[in-house]
């Protein structure tokens, strides 16, 4: 019987622990195999007020690794205060092919594979948020080189105005992400910078290779 009841507690603790990493939640948008939904949905970009440019391309490489990727191209005046350019998409669109409002409850946060020569900044569009002061994150630069990188939903931080804003997080109201590059971003970074995003997964993890 001492046996019995020994493998009779491990057994529902194994189960539940197998179950969680059976479980685990993943949304791949597009990746190095070209496995994916492919985004970007709805795809867009801005400047303002055209001191900045932003040039956005999808390209479909002759690379069998890396069949899509994105690769912005973003330059800022030097001496502006408030010039800034970004692009961005949708999670999901409608029938009227305008971004639809989207829960990310089932995700921890979102893995990147890309490259930069700069810092560029992350937003979470929230439909919940009309003042641009977004929830998001600072990619750091990569000098170029293709990284992998998990930015928890834990780990992001309102944009323009940290101190005095009223806005809150809140995961089930998603329409977007969306990167830009600021005339404040110019003197670390330098007037131009180059992001290439290969992969674009929602997940808890980014994949262990």
């Amino acid at each position: 019987m001492a046996i019995v009841r020994k493998y009779s507690s491990i057994l529902p603790l194994c189960m539940a622990v197998c179950l969680s990493q059976a479980v685990a939640a993943e949304k791949v948008l597009w990746d190095e195999t070209g496995i994916g939904s492919f985004a970007p949905k709805g795809l867009y970009d801005y400047s303002y007020p055209n001191k900045a440019t932003v040039s956005v391309s999808v390209t479909k490489t002759k690379d069998a690794a890396v069949p899509y990727y994105v690769q912005a191209t973003f330059e800022a005046e030097e001496g502006s205060k408030s010039s800034g350019a970004g692009f961005g998409f949708a999670w999901e669109l409608d029938d009227d092919y305008e971004a639809k409002i989207v829960s990310l409850a089932n995700y921890s946060g979102v893995c990147l594979n890309y490259s930069a020569t700069g810092q560029v900044r992350m937003d979470f569009k929230q439909w919940t948020i009309d003042d641009d002061n977004y929830f998001g994150y600072m990619l750091p630069g990569t000098e170029g080189q293709k990284v992998n990188l998990f930015i928890p939903f834990d780990s992001l931080e309102l944009g323009w105005d940290k101190v005095s804003s009223t806005n809150k997080w809140n995961v089930a109201k998603q329409v977007g992400l969306q990167f830009s590059y600021k005339s404040e971003f110019i003197k670390k970074n330098g007037l131009t910078n180059v992001l290439g995003l290969y992969a674009v997964r929602l997940a808890d993890e980014c994949p262990q290779h």
